[in-house]
């Protein structure tokens, strides 16, 4: 279902950038998630596919953390 809602975000950012940034806060918890893998990289991959420039500060510590996967 996660998967569905954030290809839902990635093509709705596009026509509403300002909107997506309110998805941060989420996507920045479920990179957090220690127990399942794949919701850390779903929700890394989405922030990196959004097209907003503003999001590009709060992506840097996700990815960092997805690198020592």
């Amino acid at each position: 279902m996660k998967k569905l809602v954030y290809l839902y975000i990635i093509n709705y950012s596009r026509s509403k950038p300002d909107d997506a940034i309110m998805t941060i806060s989420s996507f920045r918890k479920d990179a957090a998630n220690k127990s399942n893998p794949i919701i850390r990289a779903l929700a890394v991959r989405t922030m990196s596919s959004l097209r907003v420039p503003k999001l590009n500060e709060y992506l840097v510590e996700p990815l960092k953390a997805a690198l020592n996967d």
